[in-house]
């Protein structure tokens, strides 16, 4: 049996609106990965690194480690995104976890350098001389607890 045009036509309108959203958010959630990773790595490189500045060749590390995590997460989160298509509800609760999972990792690394820079400015140190590799361990947490609450978002659905 077919449903009439007046039954498909909310459902249809429903699906055309959390579509774009739910792409827009992979969109979203493989740059901050990206950008995350390659912050990452900038922060493990210059804090393992003699040199005052990062050479090219260690940029390029960098950047290609960054776009290889990028690349990675867009198509991870479309390959899921475009197999749930059929059914807007699937497409809304994955589009929720990828948001979960934004905010967790936004709202812990917020959390982490506020702390930082607070501390460091109580313990009289300019907040420019922490630790490259303190910094790179905040970025750490702050991608393990983003993955943590997409895991525990995912289990729940």
């Amino acid at each position: 049996r077919t449903a009439s045009h007046a039954e498909l036509n909310p459902l249809s309108r429903r699906a055309r609106l959390v579509r774009p959203l739910a792409v827009a958010t992979c969109l979203l959630l493989s740059l901050g990965a990206g950008g995350a990773t390659t912050a990452l790595l900038a922060l493990l490189v210059d804090g393992l690194s003699k040199a005052r500045a990062l050479g090219s060749t260690e940029l390029l590390l960098v950047a290609l480690g960054g776009g290889a995590s990028l690349i990675a997460v867009l198509v991870t989160s479309l390959r899921a995104v475009f197999g749930a298509f059929r059914n807007a509800s699937n497409v809304q609760a994955l589009t929720r976890q990828f948001w979960v999972t934004l905010l967790a990792f936004v709202a812990t690394l917020g959390a982490l350098e506020l702390t930082a820079t607070v501390l460091g400015t109580a313990l009289h140190h300019r907040p420019a001389d922490v630790d490259a590799l303190y910094a790179c361990s905040r970025m750490a947490v702050a991608i393990a607890i983003g993955v943590a609450a997409f895991a525990k978002v995912r289990g729940r659905s």
